[in-house]
């Protein structure tokens, strides 16, 4: 009787210690919202990076987003380049391309937001976070040119064959961090992208980009995978 005491006290030992865990994790959630929301997207990194190993082989891991945009303009020819960026805010990449990046490399720039915040909430985020106050980013006009308002209106046909007509390597950059905008682009351009073009996704993680994502990848356009981050992913279009 002893011995079968001893082995059923220490069968629900950790039983006990594991609830105890539990009720901890959900004790510290319910008071704190920023603690509830890093969790999640915890979980959210961690599926993204098995996503990324279960669609792409050798995919090559990197740690900043701003080396992964060097890699992608080092994979590029040396041809002038177009940089097409939906979801501009306060002009972050553009200024980190502008004086880091580009030296007397020609270049166009095309940008494309709002210029007030989101749209819509998005993780957790209410209407207007991102906000530039209807601003522009302080960039040379020669060279930038912005488009201020939702896409779906002032990314007009004639501009679109604009954009695809330069000669040189595209670069598109996608963080609208929602769904529609995103869709809309994608369906308006994805017959005129050429083979090497780049495609980067800021918030490839997010579950309505990744939708996005695996739209692009079971269509009739074909793409390899030349970076990624914890949150980022950088496509090359190959077929």
């Amino acid at each position: 009787m002893l011995k079968r005491r001893k082995v059923r006290a220490l069968d629900t030992a950790p039983k006990t210690f594991a609830l105890m865990r539990m009720e901890f994790v959900v004790r510290a959630v319910q008071l704190s919202d920023r603690l509830a929301e890093m969790i999640r997207n915890a979980g959210e990194i961690s599926e993204f990076q098995s996503w990324l190993r279960a669609s792409f082989s050798g995919i090559h891991y990197l740690r900043r987003r701003e080396t992964l945009w060097e890699k992608a303009l080092n994979s590029l020819p040396d041809t002038p380049l177009i940089f097409i960026e939906f979801g501009v805010a306060k002009g972050y990449i553009g200024h980190y391309f502008f004086t880091n990046l580009l030296s007397e490399r020609p270049f166009h720039w095309f940008g494309f937001d709002t210029f007030t915040g989101l749209p819509r909430a998005w993780r957790g985020m209410p209407p207007g976070t991102f906000s530039s106050d209807g601003m522009v980013p302080d960039l040379p006009d020669g060279q930038f040119r912005w488009f201020k308002g939702l896409v779906q209106e002032t990314m007009t046909e004639d501009l679109i064959s604009e954009m695809f007509s330069i000669d040189g390597s595209r670069i598109l950059f996608f963080d609208f961090d929602l769904r529609e905008p995103t869709e809309f682009v994608l369906e308006s351009v994805i017959d005129l992208l050429s083979v090497g073009d780049l495609l980067y996704f800021d918030e490839a993680f997010d579950g309505d980009e990744r939708a996005v994502i695996n739209q692009l990848l079971s269509g009739h356009r074909s793409f390899e995978a030349i970076g990624s981050t914890a949150t980022a992913l950088l496509l090359r279009v190959s077929a």
